[in-house]
């Protein structure tokens, strides 16, 4: 059957294997293996002069690692509509019987497991400068991290949506990563916002994460595990549930008015 789960899968595969054929550009190494890497040189060297390198390891080392993920997830794989629109087949997608948001889910998730490369890159670059960093919970740091990388998926699928209809990706792409970053407290601790910026950091999943992460780190994640699984999961559903429902009404919107190719 052509609805069949085998099917469906071979559609995935399919906007996998486009995706790392054309998505491990320039712009996924500057966002996934510079940006965080320079990010890291900078923060130790500057807790290294301070004296405070064993007190700030853990994040020193998960901040620019989590930036590094979302950088190259959001700012990478959100392209992928641009990307099929400016080689001219985003029309042979909107037109082709298999859903275009699968294909583009496809892509979106291969980014995101790409991104994950920013993490060992980070671990590596504090190890060499002296911030040394060891996870007391294992088991907490694999559920933040498959939690960040499914949630990361779940939002880059929003953006990848509303792209359809913009004319140019670009403007959106230098600036949405700067506001996620402080309203997960992954740049400042959330303590120095203001008391409406804390309530809307709890619907950032980054936030959830970081702070898994740095729970799993120090060995206190007991307190931390259930209410952050808890709030990563609830998260991914609902960013998951709004790019499906985005994509969908976008779709039907350019199929309905024929400007599949606006803003190229």
């Amino acid at each position: 059957m052509r609805t069949s789960a085998a099917w469906w899968l071979r559609i995935l595969l399919a906007g996998a294997r486009v995706q790392l054929s054309r998505g491990r550009g320039g712009n996924f190494l500057l966002a996934a293996v510079v940006t965080p890497v320079f990010y890291a040189v900078v923060l130790v060297l500057m807790a290294r002069y301070f004296g405070r390198t064993s007190e700030l390891a853990p994040f020193l080392v998960v901040s620019p690692a989590l930036i590094g993920v979302w950088a190259g997830a959001i700012l990478t794989g959100a392209e992928a509509v641009a990307d099929e629109r400016g080689s001219g087949t985003f029309e042979l997608l909107i037109a082709a019987p298999a859903p275009t948001e699968l294909v583009v889910l496809g892509r979106v998730g291969t980014n995101t497991l790409l991104s994950l490369i920013a993490i060992p890159l980070v671990v590596i670059t504090g190890q060499l400068l002296g911030a040394q960093l060891a996870i007391v919970d294992v088991f907490a740091a694999v559920l933040a991290l498959l939690g960040l990388a499914i949630s990361t998926m779940a939002i880059t699928l929003i953006f990848a949506s509303t792209f359809v209809l913009a004319r140019t990706t670009r403007v959106f792409q230098n600036v949405i990563g700067f506001p996620l970053y402080i309203l997960s407290g992954i740049a400042f601790p959330l303590a120095l916002l203001p008391d409406w910026a804390q309530v809307l950091s709890t619907l950032v999943a980054l936030r959830w994460v970081g702070e898994l992460l740095r729970a799993a780190i120090r060995g206190d994640s007991a307190g931390v595990l259930v209410p952050a699984l808890t709030a990563i999961a609830t998260l991914a559903l609902l960013y998951g549930a709004s790019g499906h429902w985005l994509f969908s009404r976008i779709e039907r919107a350019v199929r309905a008015n024929g400007q599949v190719s606006l803003g190229q």
